[in-house]
């Protein structure tokens, strides 16, 4: 086999392998969402409908970013997203539901195309992408598609960890 046939078979893998996560990743929240809260379900969104209309998760750019993100006294989700990504918006809905239910932690949002200085000093190379900052710096770091489970589990575990320190503040 040739170097450039491999090359197109790992091309090929990989399209293959992001599908099935996107897909499985959207079966397990489309399973899930009913059960994020008691009201009534969220309509699905239209392809026009920009990530950026969603309430609940603030917008940070550049210039916002140190006070909102790396100076906040709790956990911080980071999403990196694009309006044109599909994944994107199927997390955007995880995300809305998500945040209702946080105590003392912050959720904001980066568009990489607006602010692709912020993408490239994280080192976001897919979409989307979800980071928490902990003290100003970067905990963790998750690429691909999270269900609000994962998310409870990860958040959960920073959220403990600052109350034994009494850094908790206030959303």
């Amino acid at each position: 086999m040739r170097i450039h046939q491999k090359r197109r078979l790992l091309k090929h893998f990989v399209i293959a392998s992001a599908l099935f996560i996107a897909t499985t990743a959207a079966t397990a929240w489309s399973r899930d969402a009913g059960n994020r809260h008691s009201g009534p379900p969220t309509p699905p969104l239209s392809p026009t409908t920009q990530i950026a209309e969603l309430p609940h998760v603030e917008p940070v750019t550049a210039k916002t970013f140190e006070e909102k993100v790396l100076k906040f006294n709790g956990p911080v989700l980071v999403d990196f997203y694009a309006d044109w990504c599909g994944p994107c918006r199927i997390q955007r809905q995880v995300l809305d539901g998500f945040v209702k239910q946080l105590k003392g932690a912050r959720i904001v949002k980066v568009n990489v195309d607006k602010e692709p200085q912020l993408a490239r000093q994280f080192d976001v190379t897919a979409l989307p992408t979800l980071m928490i900052f902990q003290k100003g710096k970067a905990v963790q770091k998750q690429i691909g598609l999270a269900t609000e489970k994962q998310l409870q589990t990860v958040f959960a575990h920073y959220l403990v960890k600052d109350r034994q320190q009494g850094t908790i503040a206030a959303r």
